[in-house]
């Protein structure tokens, strides 16, 4: 049998086309069965989630917040469009399927975008048909990628706009024009509009735009005045300044408010109904407790008392407990960077969710093994004018992201409260997750022998098949299943 050749330019084989077929309509179905079957507190936030989607439901803008909607946390002045768009979509379900299952198909059709982006994305720069296979398997295989797919979650929304500007700039660097600039600056807009987080990657985006296309840009915007003509064109550039206006006010109004571009929830409804929420609450007990208002065994009472969400309540005592453990039992940088890349990768190849599933440490050694190599290859073989500098694009974005991420939110809390998996989920790099999986395929089938890329996308492929659905029914506890 001999090996498939590689297509030339953007030509891409049969065999290739149908295997990203098969892999796409797999995705689909774990999603379908996930999305039907796990239970409702189980997903990560998933009923505060849902609660504001039914929320914006009853009104066409945004609602205030009020006594009905302080268990939820902040509704107004936070990002909106991703639970504004799902409240529209909830008035298509004309099968009378159960709200939640709806809204999770809906989601599951972002993931399901997101995958589609993502084939478009690699055929840009990857020559190799077997690193472009290998990468579809790794993001669609990524467990808790999967499971986020078939929840109800902001995340999926902004993961796809993510992956949707990523293959904006791209092309806007291989075949430069206005339409797509407004495209790309039309998702980073979209994307601040439905998670707070997003605004490092698009701060990101900006910076790599101007290393990379500052002397292209003058000449692009002198197209303005002829982009009226054009429908597609005009309806980027209205949808732009539309999107631009609506951040400014919600970032701007903020900042104006309450000095801050994303206001504490109490500083909007005051501390008694903020305390209503169960993460606020969880964060107010435990600064009581380190600024000295509160013993231990008081901190201890009053969360059992007003935090009624389990996993929550649990999570407070255990952070009461470390942070009582002396400053000098904390790491010191480097070796937290070594914790801090152990846990996101393992809770992003497991399912991280108010309850959990852990995969053994001889899965999480092949896991860790897999981006080892991939790490070495890049190291090794890497230049950065390779496939036209996208791979030094995508790694100017995952270690951009992951170091605000880690010295700007994670590091912090760590040295705060002496837990070092606090809020420290793989799911938070998902906005990089395309440019994470790219370099990895790229790096294993495309910069390794010819000979040897098949073998090397096939087995790291079936660990991966492996490792999502397979692997998680396996080890199912009964109790996560809807019964009937």
């Amino acid at each position: 049998m001999t090996e498939p050749s590689e297509p030339r330019g953007n030509e891409v084989p049969s065999w290739e086309w149908a295997a990203c077929a098969v892999l796409l309509a797999w995705f689909a179905v774990r999603v379908v069965i996930l999305a039907l079957q796990i239970k409702p507190h189980i997903p990560p936030d998933e009923i505060t989630h849902f609660g504001r989607v039914l929320a914006y439901t009853a009104v066409w803008g945004v609602p205030d917040n009020g006594p009905a909607t302080f268990e939820l946390g902040l509704i107004d002045q936070r990002p909106w469009l991703y639970y504004w768009t799902l409240a529209r979509v909830q008035a298509l379900n004309l099968f009378g399927l159960p709200e939640l299952v709806f809204a999770r198909l809906v989601n599951g059709l972002l993931g399901l975008a997101t995958a589609l982006v993502a084939i478009l994305w690699i055929r840009e720069w990857c020559r190799s048909p077997w690193a472009r296979l290998l990468f579809l398997v790794l993001v669609t295989n990524t467990l808790m990628f999967t499971a986020l797919s078939a929840s109800v979650s902001y995340d999926n929304g902004a993961n796809l706009l993510a992956a949707g500007a990523l293959l904006a700039f791209t092309r806007l660097r291989a075949r430069p024009s206005l339409r797509t600039l407004l495209a790309l600056s039309l998702l980073v807009l979209g994307g601040c509009l439905v998670k707070r987080t997003f605004l490092p990657l698009a701060f990101l985006f900006v910076v790599l735009l101007g290393i990379r296309e500052a002397r292209r840009l003058p000449g692009l915007l002198r197209e303005l005045p002829g982009a009226l003509r054009t429908p597609s064109t005009a309806a980027l550039l209205v949808g732009t300044i539309l999107l631009a206006g609506l951040g400014t006010s919600l970032y701007g109004g903020n900042w104006l408010r309450h000095g801050k571009l994303a206001p504490d929830f109490d500083q909007v409804v005051g501390l008694q109904n903020a305390m209503s929420n169960r993460v606020f609450a969880r964060g107010r007990i435990l600064d009581e407790f380190l600024d000295g208002e509160l013993s231990a065994g008081e901190a201890r009472a009053k969360a059992e008392r007003v935090i009624r969400h389990r996993g929550d309540r649990n999570g407070t005592l255990l952070l009461l407990k470390t942070a009582q453990e002396p400053d000098s039992s904390l790491m010191g940088p480097v070796a937290y960077v070594g914790s801090w890349a152990s846990t996101m990768l393992r809770s992003s190849v497991a399912y991280t969710g108010h309850v959990r599933l852990k995969k053994g440490d001889g899965m999480r050694a092949a896991y860790t093994l897999v981006f080892a190599a991939a790490a070495l290859l890049l190291a090794w073989r890497w230049r950065p004018g390779a496939a036209g500098g996208v791979p030094a694009d995508a790694a100017f974005l995952v270690l951009g992201y992951a170091g605000v991420l880690m010295w700007l939110v994670h590091y912090p809390a760590y040295q705060k409260f002496h837990y070092p998996e606090l809020a420290v989920q793989g799911r938070y790099l998902f906005l990089v997750l395309l440019p994470i999986q790219g370099l990895v395929a790229w790096a294993l089938a495309e910069l390794t022998p010819e000979r040897a890329r098949p073998w090397l996308a096939a087995c790291v492929g079936s660990f991966f098949l492996y490792g999502d659905l397979p692997w998680m029914l396996q080890h199912l506890d009964p109790r996560w299943v809807v019964s009937g």
